[in-house]
């Protein structure tokens, strides 16, 4: 019995070590990817690593440490070789886009449908159903009719067409309390056009000569003050309106002059023609002349209402230039007379006065010395006039 004993203690003595869990050695891995160990088998690496040659060693692409990654790339702590943080590390777009650095400065660029800093709105065009994603808004390729616009139910997602704000009605044709009718729409204000023609810039003389906002009698007709605080000549003394003056004096009125159009959609409450509209300034006296009269001639003028109850008269019209009734309706650029000198005027030009539903004559100009809000639909328009656009 002690003889057998002995002969297979000997026996397993002369066997070599086996690790009791199949893998490596003594230098084997310890579960945290320290390194590759000689002595592995397969199966016994991590799972990043393969064995070779006796060692566990990593598989392309990954790593045990920042040694195994070929520069500038580093050891992530999934074991991947990947780029070094950069600018745009922890900045995910909101998931709605790609961040990248452009010009120095790191920015998201959206996917289509989204816009913002993060790509977390949507854009123009595109809507959020309550999911987060934005996807093309149905009332893009939703058709309305005048004055109506599409509505989107969120819930739904239904579509309907309503009336566009200042409009109701069955047929959206009417003004809501706060609205005024002006041609074919509604507005909260009526504004204007500029009220002559100017093709190429070549009708009209600056500055114009504008509304005096300094309700006081001046010592002189040099003393005013125009919308921006300017005197003479940007406005003269008690000057109730603004005045156009044709460029090229009487040679041009006499060439054909240029129209006079209505400001804004209306309706004629008053037309005058027929009378001399040749009056000037006298040099010597400085005062008013209408050759060949002893007196100064009435003026040939237009008056217009609008919707909102303002007036517009336009006024020293040439004579037999008049193309308009009173109650003829015109709509804003149409046609009313040619630019003249009639009444009391000192050559030809255009005097335009816009007029309160109270009464009161106003500059139409917004400015530090006359009202914040403009009367003009575009005032700063080109050439340095009123822009000639219609509301």
């Amino acid at each position: 019995m002690t003889h057998g004993r002995t002969v297979a203690l000997a026996a397993l003595i002369s066997v070599p070590f086996l690790s009791l869990a199949g893998g490596c050695d003594s230098g084997a891995d310890d579960g945290a990817g320290a390194g590759a160990a000689s002595g592995c088998v397969t199966g016994s690496c991590q799972p990043w690593q393969l064995c070779q040659e006796g060692q566990c060693v990593p598989v392309q692409g990954r790593c045990d440490d920042g040694a195994d990654c070929v520069l500038p790339e580093v050891c992530s702590a999934e074991h991947w070789c990947t780029p070094p943080p950069g600018p745009c590390a922890g900045v995910d777009c909101s998931g709605n886009g790609t961040c990248a650095e452009l010009g120095g400065q790191v920015q998201c660029v959206c996917d289509t449908g989204y816009e913002g800093s993060d790509c977390d709105v949507c854009a123009d065009g595109y809507v959020d159903f309550g999911d987060g994603s934005c996807v093309p808004d149905p009332c893009e390729s939703f058709p309305c009719e005048e004055h109506r616009r599409c509505d989107l139910d969120l819930q739904s997602r239904a579509t309907t067409c309503v009336c566009d704000d200042g409009y109701t009605g069955d047929d959206c044709d009417e003004c809501t309390d706060g609205y005024f009718p002006s041609g074919r729409d509604c507005v909260s204000e009526v504004l204007f056009a500029l009220p002559l023609a100017n093709p190429a810039a070549a009708m009209i003389d600056l500055p114009v000569i504008g509304f005096d906002n300094n309700p006081a009698a001046g010592s002189s007709d040099l003393d005013c003050e125009s919308y921006l605080g300017q005197p003479f000549p940007f406005c003269y003394d008690q000057h109730n309106g603004s005045d156009f003056m044709l460029k090229g004096g009487f040679p041009t009125m006499d060439a054909g002059s240029t129209e006079v159009r209505a400001a804004a959609p209306g309706e004629v409450i008053e037309a005058h023609d027929g009378e001399f509209d040749r009056c000037r300034v006298d040099i010597l006296t400085q005062g008013i002349v209408c050759p060949g009269y002893d007196y100064v001639t009435p003026p040939n003028f237009v008056k217009l209402l609008h919707g909102d109850g303002k007036q517009t008269w336009y006024w020293h019209l040439k004579r037999s230039s008049v193309l308009v009734t009173v109650g003829q309706y015109v709509d804003c650029g149409d046609p009313l007379a040619l630019v003249g000198s009639s009444g009391l005027s000192s050559a030809p030009h255009l005097h335009f006065v816009v007029v309160t539903a109270d009464g009161d004559a106003v500059d139409p100009f917004a400015g530090p010395s006359s009202q914040p809000g403009s009367h003009w639909v575009e005032q700063d328009g080109p050439d340095g006039l009123p822009g000639a656009v219609c509301q």
